[in-house]
């Protein structure tokens, strides 16, 4: 009795599924716009992953025949770049001077500690022309152990 039921449910759910009837939605002229634009964004990130993908080898081998001539070791295991926005660098002097920044003093000491440089054009330009800066790194004469 219960798989009676059960077949005549999904005969009329089959038969509620085939007979067309109208949609009485309206789709504007921008969507059909927007959803290709939609799948061409999808595919062009594809077809781009692909071609990068199939292409490595041939990049790779390209960057080893046209290297002049082999990369140097670096000078530093690690190089740290301390920047402090708003710190006056001469007050900052003075007060390493005092010994009142023991820890900033420890740093200077194991690196180099100098103003960064007014028109540095390897620094980012978004950080505003007016960042006073403070700069430690490591110095050319130290150790690389």
């Amino acid at each position: 009795m219960m798989v009676t039921q059960i077949r005549i449910f999904l005969a009329a759910m089959l038969l509620v599924a085939m007979l067309p009837n109208s949609a009485l939605a309206y789709i504007g002229p921008g969507a059909e716009f927007a959803l290709a634009g939609s799948f061409l964004a999808v595919f062009g990130a594809i077809f781009s992953a692909i071609l990068m993908i199939l292409s490595w080898p041939v990049r790779r081998s390209l960057r080893f025949v046209l290297r002049r001539k082999p990369p140097e070791q670096p000078r530093f295991k690690r190089v740290v770049v301390l920047g402090l926005d708003g710190l006056d660098h001469g007050l900052t002097e003075q007060l390493l001077a005092e010994g009142k920044l023991p820890n900033l003093a420890a740093l200077r000491d194991q690196g180099d500690f100098s103003r960064w440089p007014a028109r540095c054009r390897r620094f980012p330009q978004s950080l505003g022309r007016r960042f006073k800066r403070v700069s430690i790194r490591a110095s050319t004469t130290s150790s690389t152990s």
